[in-house]
């Protein structure tokens, strides 16, 4: 019986082996599945992401407790890895038109991801 199984494992792991390295793994989008949750508590998203977690409750979102998924939306059906000018709208409207007046994709392209510090060399378009 176990002179049947182990070649069975071998195949499977080969097959397994082949779909994480032709790619097929890294082609899903989104996520990972974390189940049906829309969670308000950053601490979920520490298990996987500490460092960006520390930056953002060092930088104004996180000092006024904005959580990951009004940026990033609800991690499952509208995971979004680099937030929407939409998604800002709701407090920063003026920032927004701001943006759009310059025609700048979105806020990342002059301020750092979860600290939100201007990057150097960035032109304010914000007067």
């Amino acid at each position: 019986m176990i002179k049947k199984i182990i070649p069975l494992m071998s195949v499977i792991l080969i097959l397994f082996l082949g779909w994480v390295f032709t790619g097929e793994a890294a082609k899903k989008k989104g996520h990972p599945k974390i189940g049906d949750m829309i969670t308000e508590d950053p601490q979920v998203c520490v298990s996987c992401h500490e460092g960006k977690v520390k930056e953002w409750e060092k930088g104004p979102h996180g000092l006024n407790q904005v959580r990951c998924f009004i940026c990033h939306g609800d991690l499952e059906k509208r995971f979004e890895r680099v937030a929407k000018p939409s998604n800002c709208v709701m407090c920063h409207a003026d920032k927004v038109e701001d943006l759009k007046k310059a025609k700048k994709s979105n806020c990342f392209v002059c301020h750092t991801g979860h600290t939100l510090e201007v990057k150097p060399g960035s032109k304010n378009i914000h007067k």
